[in-house]
Formats: C-alpha cells, sequence, structure tokens
C-alpha cells in the first residue's frame, strides 16, 4: 500500500521528481519499487514541442483526406483444389466489362508455371491473344524483388461490352506453387483498366480509428476527372462531385472482405445519401490486415455498363490502452520543463512493448482569462507504471508558456489528445479536452489533491515569473523544440563528419553504393548485409538505422535517403536524438524518389505481394492513409529542413506521354517515376522541393535509368550535405 505523505517533510526521489516520501529512508524504498515497474527506454527520444501554428496539421487526418482513384478493376484469382500427382486442369473464369473507346489492357500476375489465358467475347468467340501478349514487370521494392505477369492491350480496337476470362493451369502446377508460397491465400491476380476518365472511383476508408470492435469499411464515388482533376481535390481535400446513378454513376456494389484469418464476407454497399457516394462496412472482429475491395458496376452516359474496383488494407489494432480523462504536470526546476502524464489503463499484456505516439495540445489562460494556444507536444513512448499507475509521458518547456502570454498554470488545459501506434499508425485512443492538474509528485494523487495541486501551481508560476523576469525575449530553442539531449557515450571515440545513405523499401542493396565513388566520407547503410527485416514500418526501420548509427559510432552526421529511406531520416529527425541534430552547416536531410504521402499501387497491390513475394508485403505507412496519419506527426522545422528531389519518365511509349513501368504506370498519379507520384513525393508544407527532373525513374530495369545513378544530382547532394 501507498502510505498517505504529508507534504511538510517530503524528500524527492528521482531525477524525475516524479516521487516524494517521507523520509530518505523512504525513498529508496520507493524508488527501488519504482525501478521494478518502469519501462525501460532502449532509443534516446525526442520529446518534441512547436508552435501553436501548427495545430491543424498535426491533427488526425479525416478519412477522406487519405483518398485514391483509379479506372482499374482487380479480380483475386483463386484456382480450384489441387494436389500434387493428382492431374488433370485447375481453373478460374471471371467477367472483364470493356466500356473504354480509348484504351483496355488486362494483366494477369502470377509464379504459376505454364498458364493458359483464353478470352471471349458476349457471343462466345474467342479473342486471338497471342499477337498482344507481352511479358511485363511489377516492382515490388524499390530494389530487386519484381513481380512477373503477362499483359494484353488494345488502343481501341476492343468492342465495348462484358467478356468472359478464363484461366487454365495443371493441377501439380498449382499444388507445388502453393507448397512454395504456404502464406499466399490466392494464386493470382486480374487487374483490368478501362482509359475512361469521366468514369474513375475515389475510395478512402471510413476511419482512421480501425481498432477492434468498430465498424470498418469503404466510401466509393465515381467523377469525372476530366472536368474535376484529382489535382483540386489534393489541393482542397474537397471530394469530387459524384456521379448519381441515373447520371452515369455507380447503380450496384459490395464490398468484399478478407479478414486476417481468410474468411471472405460480402457487404452489400448502400447510397445512403443518395448523393453518388455508396459505402459498405463490416465490424472489426480480429487484429490484422483486413483486405476491403469495393467492386461496383454501373453504367455510363454512353449507355455502357462499367466495373470498377477500390482495394484498400484496413489494419485493425486492439485498443491496447484506454486514456482516463486524468492529465497531471510535474515541474522539473532544474531544466524548467513540465513534464504531462497522459494516465492510462493497459487493455492487453502487450502494450508494455509497444511503442506509442501520444499528441496533445497545451492550452493556457492570458492576463484577461481568455484561452490562448500554447503549444503542441508529442513523441514517441512507451507505457510506464508507478506502482498501480500506468501513462504515457509528454514534455513541455516552460517558456513556450512565457511565449503564448501565460503566467500561470491554472487552467491549463490538454485538447484534441489522441495515440497511436507508433508502427502502423492507428489511432487506439482519443480525448477531446482534458484539465492539466499540476502536482509535484505522483504519489500526490494519493493525498489531498487540491493542496498539492495550489502548491504545485504556486511553484510553476514562480518559475514562469522568473522566466518573465529574464532576458527570454521569445526565441524558439533546440531544447524547446526537442528536449533535453542526452549526454553522449564518450567510451568509443566519434566518427565526425560522414554522410549516411539509406536505401529505401525491401530492398536487396543499398542503391547508392552501386556508385560508392560519388559520395565523399560516406556510410552506407544495408538493412540486406545486417540481416534487418526486409518489409518495415517507418518506426521499425528508423530503429535499425539507429543501432547501425551506433554501431558505427557516428557522432556529427548529415543523411540522404532514397525512397522510403527518405521518410526514415526525416522520422529519425523527428523523433530521435543522434548526430544529426548537431549539423550547423550545410543540409541535414536530403531525399531522392521518396513517397512522402504514400503510394496509390501499394494501397492497390498490396496483396499482390504476399503472392509473389511475401517478405515484401507493404508496411502500413507507405499507404495512403498510414503515410498522411504518419506525416501528421512531423514538425514544420524538421519538414523546412528537407531537401526532396523528384523525377519522372520522359516522353515517348504509349501516345508520347511516357512511362517508367506500363503496369505501374496504369495504376499511378502522372506523372511518376514508375514507383512514387510527384503529387505525393512531397508534403504539402514543404519549402526545399526542387523541380522534378526528367528522364529518370525509380529502379534499375525500367524505361529511363534509375534516379539514383545521376552522377550530376549525387555530386550536388554530396556538396550541400552538413559535415559539421
Amino acid at each position: 500500500p501507498i502510505p498517505r505523505l504529508s507534504h511538510t517533510s517530503r524528500h524527492d526521489c528521482g531525477s524525475d521528481h516524479t516521487m516524494r516520501c517521507s523520509s530518505v529512508l523512504g525513498c529508496v524504498a520507493v524508488a527501488l519499487a519504482a525501478q521494478v515497474v518502469v519501462a525501460a527506454q532502449p532509443f534516446a527520444y525526442k520529446m518534441v514541442s512547436g508552435e501553436s501554428s501548427e495545430f491543424v496539421q498535426h491533427r488526425v487526418p479525416i478519412a477522406s483526406a487519405v483518398a485514391v482513384h483509379g479506372m482499374h478493376t482487380s479480380y483475386m484469382v483463386k484456382m480450384g483444389q489441387a494436389e500434387v500427382g493428382s492431374g488433370g486442369t485447375s481453373s478460374w473464369t471471371g467477367a472483364l466489362a470493356v466500356d473504354s473507346t480509348l484504351g483496355f489492357t488486362f494483366a494477369f500476375f502470377t509464379e504459376l508455371a505454364h498458364a493458359n489465358v483464353n478470352l471471349k467475347d458476349s457471343k462466345g468467340n474467342a479473342i486471338d491473344l497471342a499477337p498482344l501478349q507481352v511479358t511485363v514487370d511489377v516492382p515490388l521494392s524499390d530494389s530487386g524483388h519484381d513481380g512477373m505477369g503477362l499483359q494484353w492491350r488494345w488502343n481501341d480496337s476492343l468492342p465495348s461490352g462484358v467478356y468472359s476470362l478464363t484461366i487454365e493451369v495443371s493441377t501439380d502446377n498449382v499444388a507445388h506453387f502453393r507448397q512454395r508460397r504456404s502464406t499466399a491465400t490466392n494464386d493470382g491476380l486480374v487487374m483490368a483498366w478501362n482509359e475512361s476518365p469521366e468514369t474513375d472511383l475515389f475510395s478512402h476508408p471510413l476511419t482512421l480509428n480501425s481498432v477492434l470492435g468498430h465498424q470498418i469499411g469503404l466510401a466509393v464515388r465515381v467523377f469525372d476527372s476530366v472536368a474535376h482533376p484529382y489535382s483540386e481535390y489534393m489541393a482542397t481535400k474537397v471530394k469530387p462531385e459524384a456521379r448519381r446513378s441515373n447520371a452515369g454513376g455507380i447503380s450496384n456494389g459490395v464490398l468484399i472482405v478478407t479478414s486476417p484469418s481468410d474468411v471472405e464476407t460480402v457487404v452489400p454497399m448502400s447510397d445512403v445519401a443518395a448523393d453518388g457516394e455508396w459505402m459498405g462496412s463490416i465490424e472489426a472482429t480480429e487484429v490484422g490486415d483486413w483486405r476491403m475491395e469495393a467492386m461496383v458496376t454501373g453504367v455510363n452516359n454512353e449507355g455502357v455498363m462499367f466495373t470498377r474496383s477500390a482495394e484498400h488494407t484496413v489494419v485493425v489494432n486492439q485498443p491496447e490502452i484506454v486514456l482516463t480523462n486524468k492529465v497531471y504536470g510535474i515541474l522539473d526546476t532544474k531544466t524548467s520543463r513540465l513534464s504531462i502524464y497522459l494516465m492510462a489503463k493497459p487493455t492487453d499484456d502487450s502494450a508494455t512493448d509497444m511503442v506509442f505516439k501520444p499528441y496533445m495540445e497545451v492550452w493556457g489562460k492570458d492576463t484577461t482569462g481568455a484561452s490562448v494556444p500554447v503549444a503542441y507536444s508529442e513523441n514517441l513512448a512507451r507505457l510506464e507504471r508507478f506502482f498501480f499507475w500506468n501513462y504515457l509521458r509528454l514534455e513541455i518547456d516552460l517558456r513556450w508558456l512565457t511565449k503564448a502570454g501565460v503566467s500561470t498554470v491554472s487552467g491549463l488545459t490538454a485538447r484534441n489528445i489522441y495515440v497511436q501506434d507508433a508502427d502502423d499508425q492507428v489511432v487506439l485512443a482519443l480525448n477531446m479536452t482534458t484539465p492539466i492538474t499540476l502536482i509535484e509528485a505522483l504519489n500526490d494523487i494519493t493525498d489531498d489533491l487540491a493542496v498539492a495541486s495550489t502548491t504545485a501551481i504556486a511553484g510553476v508560476d514562480a518559475a514562469l515569473s522568473s522566466i518573465a523576469s529574464s532576458t527570454y525575449a521569445g526565441e524558439v530553442t533546440r531544447v524547446m523544440r526537442d528536449g533535453t539531449p542526452p549526454v553522449r557515450n564518450t567510451t568509443a571515440p566519434r566518427v565526425d563528419g560522414k554522410i549516411l545513405l539509406v536505401h529505401g523499401f525491401c530492398a536487396d542493396k543499398n542503391p547508392f553504393e552501386v556508385q560508392a565513388s560519388d559520395w565523399t566520407d560516406a556510410v552506407f547503410y544495408d538493412g540486406a548485409k545486417a540481416g534487418h527485416a526486409k518489409s518495415r514500418s517507418n518506426n521499425k526501420f528508423t530503429e535499425d538505422v539507429v543501432s547501425f548509427i551506433e554501431s558505427q559510432n557516428l557522432g556529427t552526421f548529415s543523411a540522404v535517403g532514397q525512397s522510403q529511406g527518405g521518410l526514415v531520416i526525416l522520422h529519425m529527425l523527428n523523433y530521435y536524438h543522434t548526430g544529426l541534430d548537431e549539423i550547423t552547416t550545410g543540409r541535414k536531410i536530403q531525399s531522392i524518389a521518396s513517397p512522402y504521402l504514400g503510394n496509390t499501387a501499394l494501397t492497390s497491390l498490396g496483396d499482390l505481394a504476399g503472392i509473389l513475394y511475401p517478405e515484401c508485403a507493404p508496411p502500413a505507412d507507405m499507404g495512403r492513409s498510414g503515410a498522411e496519419a504518419w506525416i501528421a506527426g512531423i514538425s514544420q522545422t524538421n519538414i523546412d529542413q528537407m531537401n526532396i528531389y523528384r523525377t519522372q519518365y520522359d516522353k515517348g511509349g504509349l501516345f508520347g506521354n511516357g512511362w517508367c513501368n506500363t503496369i505501374m504506370n496504369t495504376l499511378l498519379e502522372n506523372p511518376n517515376d514508375g514507383i512514387v507520384e510527384v503529387v505525393y513525393s512531397a508534403p504539402l508544407t514543404a519549402t526545399n522541393v526542387f523541380p522534378v527532373k526528367v528522364g529518370w525513374c525509380h529502379k534499375e530495369d525500367m524505361n529511363w535509368p534509375p534516379s539514383f545513378w545521376d552522377k550530376d544530382r549525387n555530386a550536388e547532394m554530396n556538396l550541400a550535405a552538413g559535415r559539421k
């Protein structure tokens, strides 16, 4: 039991002043107990704070702000039962609707050997596919690991109508494939594209708060992307006008849901508001990745039937913690920083192993008593425990309050609180507005709280008064933004002045190392050599890179990232104390071909990786919804440190418009580099974004050279990189 301690004779215990007790001996006992239950922090996380002007960009994105669009229809292919040595043929049949007069393409992706593909029109006449068949590859990673498929394309010669597609494979081949790919639940993927911009499908998840027991699903609408270009939506985040069912819109739709345990459920979709937007949902009954495909049909304005589909992977998490509506603040008199404790209750033992991302806005009152915004506070945090209290801890420097004109912490409140899983970006807990109760130590909660709070407020107000009467003139310092940096380990000599080069998603090598001579004093991170996972969230990837930095004894360094590597070095700059923070001249971070706002193809093709190369199944924070939720946590100060290079294909190819990869070009927003879409290649508030360079692609074996082979750009980045 915790003793009821008097306020008249107590001693501080520990550097964070979270414990107070009636004697020095009591301090020892309390400290020993606390050491058992307070979680260890394996990394030096920053205590991030920033200006109130950033409040809006840090709030949880609304679901409709993470939309994608496309003119395709996809069909997961699952052949019949097959056993090795059984003989015979296994087949799959589906319907393809052709509604475009500009062009129609379909492709079949699989690792099944010797598949026979047959297409018949509505009268049963066979279509000769042989002259049009080409082998194509689909990039499943940033380096290596491409999937293969077959493609057929008609520019304008295939009449509109509904066609029957049949795929036949020997049962032996099917059985052998399933043995090799034990994790794959499907045998292939068929995708069909109609170049019909007046029948474009816009889609988004219903919620980003996808936790166990909640409803999850999709919302879709058909729109005219000529009259309402997608760029308008990106600029305003206002959904494009939907076509009604009687004016070329959707007339029927179903939501095909596959649960994490591979149970398929078909849910009817409906236009509840009669506004052209169709929705379908289901209760999330399992934790894991839910594959959702909205399959819709309609009749266009020319009287031709169309089908479209939209695919999203919705990550469902259990709410490992529940916020308790209690928030406490404790002043550290040595640093003039306020530790803020979000009191929480774990709902599962796994909560103690997780990395959370708590966020809050701090509000105070000015001299007139009016509420004023002070600053936001966020960080990466593990759930900590002091006796039977569990909490996530944030910090805020008292100078933020002085800067905002707040002279007393009486009436201090936390607003727009949310807690995310740092890996999949799922919002686990929300709390709109809660008073911040000032105390001197956590075990004051069991004492006379009113008395303890009055005493604590007086102490913090005195500290604020001292800051106001000092030479502080409103400047924002590194400590205000990032917290107090840890004392560096001096047992090993530091290596200063290096440039760290980080590869991208699921790479089989560090592509920068192919032309190592382009870089001076470079250190190449290679996850494949280190045996790290190929598919990782931004945070898991960053943990691996930070561990590598420590193993190399890097002191002051700058960084360059390719593709996901760009997201990783930005994540590191925002959340981790490293030698990046010590760069004072030159550029801290630079990137080439990085999808900061996500990727349409990863949203649509997530299951294809599971079929062809399961190790490259994309992480949640590289799809559109996960990326938007992730970038919302990055401070504007660190976004301003970014130096972003982008590329795209040159003119040529079909219709002279160019492409880097034919299949990806049908899925991605144009222009693109074969993987990264220009529209998603920079945060909307980024300032150092260089013009798109034409004639370069994302990786090897595309229609133009990979951007990391550009010696001129490499020389520019190498010269500009900060060294000290």
